[in-house]
């Protein structure tokens, strides 16, 4: 039986509510999942649910993405002290290389984690419904950008080179996750950051005229 209204003691519920809807939208995708089904599986009314999600599915959708992926880590890690011992040490070549080694690693340990085709379901939100798609661009802005220097460029410049290096990461994972496509099907992450990396120095750093 749900429990009705508040949950007693210190309980974190919408931590709940969001860890079931990474997994209902990971199984089912975006638009089979229903807030309803979403608070059947946390064990709460569904009026929790649009409590702490007043905009809806979309709003929760982000929360999901945001719990089960991180995609702020990637620049963390690019970021901190070890890579830049690592580089220095030649066993990473560029800011680039590495941006892509940790964007692949994140969704493959997604799927050994237990969570199948986290991709493919992130994908396939972003494309059955609009609101699904601002949820992803906003995650995009908040969660890795907004991690990127300014480096004294203008709002243009950044917007264009956040915009290619973008497409390039999920055309990537499109590849990979969803056509399957060989060889970046079963290259290593490590293989795929030599290749591709430069490409994202090219458009974080280099001439785009």
């Amino acid at each position: 039986m749900v429990d009705k209204g508040r949950r007693p003691g210190k309980r974190d519920t919408r931590a709940e509510i969001v860890s079931a809807a990474a997994m209902a939208f990971a199984e089912g995708g975006y638009e089979a999942t229903s807030l309803r089904a979403v608070a059947g599986r946390a064990g709460v009314d569904p009026a929790l649910v649009h409590h702490y999600f007043p905009a809806g599915k979309a709003e929760l959708f982000h929360a999901a993405v945001a719990e089960a992926h991180e995609p702020r880590l990637i620049l963390d890690l690019v970021l901190s002290d070890d890579h830049t011992a690592r580089v220095a040490a030649s066993e990473l070549s560029s800011r680039g290389s590495s941006i892509v080694e940790h964007f692949v690693r994140m969704w493959d340990e997604a799927d050994e984690a237990g969570a199948r085709d986290t991709f493919v379901s992130f994908t396939q939100a972003a494309a059955s419904s609009p609101e699904a798609a601002a949820s992803v661009r906003a995650f995009l802005a908040e969660r890795i950008w907004s991690r990127l220097g300014d480096e004294g460029r203008g709002p243009d410049e950044l917007a264009r080179r956040r915009s290619l290096i973008a497409s390039q990461l999920m055309g990537l994972g499109f590849a990979r996750y969803v056509l399957r496509l060989e060889p970046v099907a079963s290259a290593s992450p490590d293989e795929l950051a030599r290749w591709v990396g430069p490409t994202i120095d090219r458009y974080a750093d280099g001439e785009l005229s």
